[in-house]
Protein backbone atom coordinates (compact mmCIF):
# COMPACT_ATOMS: atom_id res chain seq x y z
CA UNK A 1 0.00 0.00 0.00
CA UNK A 2 1.34 3.45 -0.88
CA UNK A 3 1.51 6.48 1.40
CA UNK A 4 -1.28 8.11 -0.61
CA UNK A 5 -3.52 5.06 -0.22
CA UNK A 6 -2.88 5.06 3.52
CA UNK A 7 -3.71 8.76 3.77
CA UNK A 8 -6.93 8.19 1.83
CA UNK A 9 -7.95 5.47 4.29
CA UNK A 10 -7.38 7.91 7.15
CA UNK A 11 -9.42 10.57 5.34
CA UNK A 12 -12.29 8.16 4.64
CA UNK A 13 -12.42 7.15 8.30
CA UNK A 14 -12.43 10.80 9.38
CA UNK A 15 -15.20 11.70 6.91
CA UNK A 16 -17.28 8.73 8.11
CA UNK A 17 -16.72 9.86 11.73
CA UNK A 18 -15.04 6.54 12.52
CA UNK A 19 -11.83 5.56 14.25
CA UNK A 20 -9.06 4.95 11.75
CA UNK A 21 -7.50 1.51 11.59
CA UNK A 22 -4.33 1.64 13.67
CA UNK A 23 -2.68 -0.83 11.30
CA UNK A 24 -2.64 1.84 8.59
CA UNK A 25 0.07 3.72 10.46
CA UNK A 26 1.60 0.84 12.40
CA UNK A 27 2.45 -1.24 9.33
CA UNK A 28 3.74 1.69 7.27
CA UNK A 29 7.33 1.29 6.05
CA UNK A 30 9.64 4.03 7.34
CA UNK A 31 10.35 5.28 3.81
CA UNK A 32 6.66 6.20 3.37
CA UNK A 33 6.43 8.34 6.50
CA UNK A 34 7.49 11.59 4.82
CA UNK A 35 4.96 11.29 1.98
CA UNK A 36 2.21 10.13 4.35
CA UNK A 37 2.82 13.10 6.66
CA UNK A 38 2.72 15.42 3.66
CA UNK A 39 -0.72 14.11 2.63
CA UNK A 40 -2.02 14.37 6.19
CA UNK A 41 -0.72 17.93 6.38
CA UNK A 42 -2.53 18.82 3.14
CA UNK A 43 -5.76 17.38 4.56
CA UNK A 44 -5.36 19.35 7.78
CA UNK A 45 -4.74 22.58 5.88
CA UNK A 46 -7.73 22.01 3.63
CA UNK A 47 -10.03 21.18 6.54
CA UNK A 48 -8.81 23.84 8.97
CA UNK A 49 -7.45 26.89 7.21
CA UNK A 50 -9.49 26.66 4.05
CA UNK A 51 -12.68 26.11 6.05
CA UNK A 52 -12.02 29.23 8.12
CA UNK A 53 -11.24 31.21 4.98
CA UNK A 54 -14.50 30.16 3.34
CA UNK A 55 -16.45 31.05 6.49
CA UNK A 56 -14.82 34.49 6.56
CA UNK A 57 -15.63 35.08 2.89
CA UNK A 58 -19.23 34.07 3.51
CA UNK A 59 -19.47 36.62 6.34
CA UNK A 60 -17.91 39.36 4.22
CA UNK A 61 -20.23 38.66 1.31
CA UNK A 62 -23.21 38.84 3.68
CA UNK A 63 -22.03 42.26 4.89
CA UNK A 64 -21.61 43.44 1.31
CA UNK A 65 -25.11 42.28 0.42
CA UNK A 66 -26.54 44.25 3.35
CA UNK A 67 -24.67 47.39 2.29
CA UNK A 68 -25.83 46.98 -1.31
CA UNK A 69 -29.46 46.69 -0.19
Amino acid sequence: MTAKERALLVLRAWKADQQEDAAVRRTMPPDQARDFNHYIHLMNVANDYLGKYIAALKGISGDLNLKAA
